[in-house]
């Protein structure tokens, strides 16, 4: 038998492990002997991985504050950087504000091993004893910017499809959400770009500091994959002006599929491959999304989805483990013991994450499926990708419904799939309002919902339901959708059947195509096959009812 310490401590290796597995997986560098080297370790969920990112940006947007505050206390002469002659005590909040990840890690580094050189290891530990004491952590934010008077609270930029989890944790850090700034998003449901760009520019030029921008891996409502890509590309853009961030990855529902991209050597995979093998897939813009993973100072991953492993797990990844020197209440400690040569001290991380005690079996059934399936192409990539090509089947399947009840009904796909969700959005022939259009499509989802014969289906091919909103899409996109759709009369803004009210969505059916199997034939016919002929009989019944209840009423007339 085993000691519970140490079957603890078995678990937490284990646990570890899964994180430096899953930054593999993402393209990070674990390799101690090059820096920055990765490192990551398992949570309840993405959400709660989602926290941690920005519980990392906070502690990287002030340190340089409080070293500033700590210099001046002890009145000591430290330098911004080696190459520079700027004082830290006189460097200004705006500039504080705007060191890179790795820029407020060297500036650690480089001082605390300035003052063990000249002044002695003591001075050193007094120094950053000093540094805690002006950390908004310890101060609050009420003394910690009544110390700063001249820095600005910094914004969360996170796009209008972002999960909700962003707004809480912008409440739980004590920021508020009147401090994010909702991007707006196309009608691909993905981040607009020239709106980050507006908004970083006006950041800039006023000088508010960004706390953090964040992107997304696969929106839990559409599966869309934001432009990542350009995304670092104006990241370093705006780095020249002197304008920095923190970039946080939410790929709580994509992340796995980066098993596709890596070969078991853990490269990246030839574009020309995924092009061979993919149709939809194999867009540009989703290889490069997923080839720039690594630019991203952390990611958040969901086990619990594309992992096919139950609820309450997650992972949280960093770019850079030295930014635990950051979020330790005792750096000094670390940085005598130059840490950056073993993950020994990492193992004891309950002092850089936000949870205590955890279930050791999540760590342990996670840890175990990455040894059996390793995250490359060559094993665990070809479950999702499976899963892919099942998604791709069913939007050409689709076609074959729109033409057979061409006559009856106007169906679309609003959005190519990015990952394995797929949207259709169905409006009767004729009919050009958006309530009525919005009505049926329900009656058509609750109609699938409530005969026996669904329940079988459903343990197939989920379907759900969601709503494109008028304010993600904007008016030019959103009138796009609505033309495709023949939906005339700017729907969104007035209620034809009620003019007090205002219509602000489009209700589409939502499919998630999670199972690796939905190909396989019985009968001569896969389980994609059968739903869509379930489908196409559910809508005719609906539109037949409603042919119907309309006979009914112009006779009562």
């Amino acid at each position: 038998d085993t000691h519970p310490d140490e079957e603890a401590s078995n678990t937490i290796d284990m646990e570890f492990e899964v994180g430096l597995q899953i930054a593999k997986m993402l393209g990070y560098n674990t390799n101690t002997e090059h820096l920055p080297c990765a490192w990551g370790h398992m949570t309840s969920d993405g959400t709660t991985a989602n926290y941690e990112s920005l519980w990392n940006a906070r502690a990287i947007s002030f340190y340089p504050l409080a070293m500033k505050a700590a210099a001046k206390k002890l009145n000591l002469d430290l330098y911004v950087s080696a190459s520079s002659e700027e004082l830290l005590s006189q460097c200004s909040s705006w500039n504080c504000q705007n060191f890179s990840v790795d820029e407020v890690i060297a500036l650690q580094k480089y001082n605390f091993q300035q003052l063990v050189d000249k002044k002695g290891l003591q001075t050193a530990k007094n120094f950053f004893k000093q540094v805690n004491q002006h950390r908004v952590e310890h101060m609050g934010m009420a003394s910690f910017f009544a110390e700063h008077w001249d820095a600005k609270q910094p914004m969360l930029l996170i796009p209008a499809t972002a999960h909700s989890s962003w707004k809480k944790s912008m409440r739980l850090l004590g920021f508020g959400t009147s401090q994010i700034i909702k991007l707006d998003v196309n009608n691909r449901m993905r981040l607009d770009t020239g709106s980050l760009e507006r908004v970083l520019n006006n950041a800039e030029q006023k000088k508010i500091p960004i706390m953090a921008v964040v992107g997304t891996l696969g929106t839990s409502e559409f599966g869309s994959i934001d432009p990542l890509a350009e995304i670092v590309q104006l990241r370093k853009y705006f780095s020249n002006k002197g304008l920095n961030f923190y970039y946080h990855i939410d790929a709580a529902w994509g992340g796995y599929l980066s098993s596709l991209f890596r070969n078991e050597d853990d490269s990246i995979v030839n574009y020309s491959e995924i092009k061979e093998q993919f149709q939809y897939f194999s867009r540009q813009n989703i290889f490069d999304a997923f080839s720039t993973i690594n630019e991203a100072d952390s990611v958040s991953v969901d086990n619990q989805h594309l992992d096919y492993l139950p609820f309450s797990n997650g992972a949280f990844i960093s770019r850079n483990q030295e930014v635990v020197n950051i979020l330790s209440q005792d750096c000094t400690s670390i940085l005598t013991e130059n840490f950056t040569n073993t993950h020994s001290h990492l193992k004891q991380f309950d002092e850089y994450i936000l949870e205590g005690t955890k279930s050791g079996a999540n760590a342990t059934a996670c840890c175990v499926t990455h040894k059996i399936l390793p995250l490359n192409k060559t094993n665990f990539g070809k479950l999702l990708s499976n899963s892919i090509l099942s998604t791709e089947y069913f939007v050409e399947r689709t076609q074959q419904i729109i033409e057979n009840l061409k006559r009856q009904v106007n169906i679309i796909v609003p959005m190519e799939p990015d990952t394995n969700l797929v949207c259709l959005a169905i409006n009767p022939i004729n009919n050009h309002c958006l309530t009525r259009m919005n009505r049926f499509s329900k009656r058509v989802y609750d109609r699938m919902q409530n005969i026996p014969e669904a329940l079988m289906l459903n343990k197939l091919l989920f379907c759900s339901d969601t709503s494109l909103l008028h304010s993600n899409l904007g008016n030019e996109d959103a009138q796009y959708l609505l033309e495709m759709l023949d939906i005339r009369n700017n729907s969104f803004v007035v209620n034809i059947e009620d003019p007090k009210k205002q219509t602000n969505s489009i209700h589409v059916l939502r499919h998630t195509l999670l199972n690796p199997w939905l190909l396989t034939k019985t009968d001569g016919f896969n389980a994609i096959d059968r739903y869509c002929g379930y489908l196409e009989k559910i809508i005719l019944e609906v539109v037949n009812k409603e042919s119907s209840n309309t006979l009914i009423r112009v006779g009562a007339r």
